[in-house]
């Protein structure tokens, strides 16, 4: 467990990936925690795989507001980063239909993935429909096979939005059962 910056940053590992949970500023060090830098994060024997990694989020918006820092470090580092919302943000807006919103946070969504210079992966389903089911945990995997990342950064297990802790559940089973060749 390290903190960078005002985030805790947890490590598992678990064969070839390690899965950063960012907990919500102001949880301050814990017991077992130690303050560190990105620096010192990186070249932690954690760190020594491929030098890939992915932001999932679940909404358009969630990684700019809670991952968009840890990627930039990260590419800093030498990583190649990836950028995939669960959702495609057809909920947010009280002004458009969900149709024209999905079109509109898509592109937001893109064009914010290209100014981190991310790899961009296209959403899995609706907003307010990331439930923790075999379909959608499937496809998440399916995504993390493909993109093999050493390090995926996601949402708290703790938030006050039902889409953001299930997508943080879907995200550490997927990065677990990735590597089962028969979890297809």
């Amino acid at each position: 467990e390290w903190w960078i910056g005002a985030c805790r940053t947890r490590v598992r590992e678990s064969g070839n990936w390690q899965l950063l949970s960012l907990l919500p500023e102001g949880e301050g060090p814990g017991e077992g925690g130690r303050s560190s830098n990105i620096s010192s994060t990186l070249h932690s024997p954690y760190f020594t795989m491929k030098q890939t990694a992915i932001a999932i989020g679940a909404h358009p918006d969630d990684i700019e507001f809670y991952m968009a820092g840890t990627l930039v470090l990260l590419q800093r580092a030498g990583y190649e980063i990836h950028y995939l919302n669960v959702a495609n943000g057809c909920c947010g807006s009280v002004q458009y239909d969900a149709k024209k919103t999905r079109i509109i946070r898509r592109a937001e969504a893109k064009r914010a993935a290209k100014f981190l210079g991310a790899h961009f992966h296209e959403s899995l389903c609706n907003d307010m429909e990331i439930l923790y089911d075999l379909k959608l945990l499937r496809r998440l995997a399916a995504v993390i096979r493909e993109v093999r990342p050493s390090i995926v950064l996601t949402h708290s297990p703790v938030d006050y939005m039902e889409d953001h802790t299930n997508t943080c559940r879907l995200v550490v089973t997927a990065a677990f059962a990735h590597a089962m060749p028969n979890f297809r």
